[in-house]
């Protein structure tokens, strides 16, 4: 989930749902045209989540919207860079909202959605989306996660699970592009917690599919299923492990030992990576309520080490 922080996360560039998804910012836009500011801001807040939903569908699975169990976010540098002018759009469209007749509840909405939207736009040309990968998470691991959290109760359900498995090399392959591209800029975790990773591939790969996390939603179908519906199933899953997923997963561990790794940042300090002043000012906005500096909380926290003392 860290990478939602950069509003990041497999959507197809071709589908009906992308195509329709280059009319947001036109959306957003008819959202705040008519009626009080009250309920400008309610259509606008409803568009923004159906437009989350729908963009980050990880996220819609975790948050229980099961509409778009069968896909993934579209992670390319295409769609990233689009994201990014909607995000400006969205922006815009919220500030054409008069907040000062907004109370209450409303009041506070309105000032949340402009930070976030604010902040998001402060980070777009920091390169958090090629932070796509370290010690404590990347897409190895993520696949294991969301599929524990999918539903498993329909048979829908579960042609959900089977094609974001049939399709999970295409988002492989997209994160594999975030990660050269910052290793070119000079982006990347840091090399010495990325040693680890490597060996986290190795429970999750296993010699017989039916053994990994990947299988564990088909060990046991619970559920009005046939004997025969239940095999079938099982039978799909362990050939989609076996003839992609496994092939994706060990062709990127491959890249990751012999190309990534080795090119990783030394030093632990985000300042080593560029546009490091930016980045720490940026953190601090992001995770404090303050508006002081880093340099100002810093010294802060010297004076208080002191007077504890």
């Amino acid at each position: 989930m860290r990478a939602l922080i950069f509003l990041m996360l497999l959507v197809f560039s071709t589908s009906p749902l992308a195509r329709a998804q280059t009319n947001a910012c036109k959306t957003f836009q008819t959202a705040v045209t008519n009626g009080t500011p009250t309920a400008k801001l309610n259509r606008f807040l409803q568009v923004q989540w159906q437009y989350l939903m729908s963009e980050y569908p990880e996220w819609a699975t975790y948050v229980g919207d099961s509409a778009h169990n069968d896909h993934w976010s579209d992670q390319s540098l295409t769609a990233i860079a689009r994201k990014k002018k909607e995000i400006h759009c969205q922006l815009a469209s919220l500030n054409k909202i008069s907040s000062q007749k907004l109370t209450g509840e409303d009041k506070i909405n309105f000032e949340l959605s402009k930070k976030n939207l604010e902040l998001s736009t402060e980070a777009e040309n920091l390169g958090g989306e090629y932070l796509a990968l370290d010690q404590l998470g990347g897409v190895h691991q993520s696949l294991a996660d969301i599929l524990t959290a999918m539903p498993t109760t329909t048979l829908k359900d579960y042609e959900n699970i089977l094609a974001r498995l049939s399709t999970y090399p295409e988002l492989v392959a997209q994160i594999e592009v975030l990660l050269r591209e910052g290793s070119k800029k000079k982006i990347t975790a840091v090399k010495m917690f990325l040693e680890k990773v490597p060996a986290q591939f190795d429970s999750l790969l296993t010699s017989k599919p039916e053994d990994s996390p990947y299988y564990k939603p088909f060990t046991e179908i619970r559920g009005d299923f046939k004997e025969s519906e239940k095999t079938e199933l099982q039978k799909r899953a362990s050939q989609i492990l076996t003839t992609k997923v496994y092939p994706a997963l060990n062709k990127f561990k491959t890249f990751l030992v012999k190309e990534y790794i080795p090119q990783a940042r030394e030093s632990v300090s985000i300042s080593s990576m560029p546009n490091g002043a930016a980045w720490y000012i940026y953190l601090v906005k992001m995770h404090t309520t303050t508006s002081k500096t880093p340099e100002e909380l810093h010294q802060l926290g010297l004076s208080e080490v002191v007077r504890i003392s």
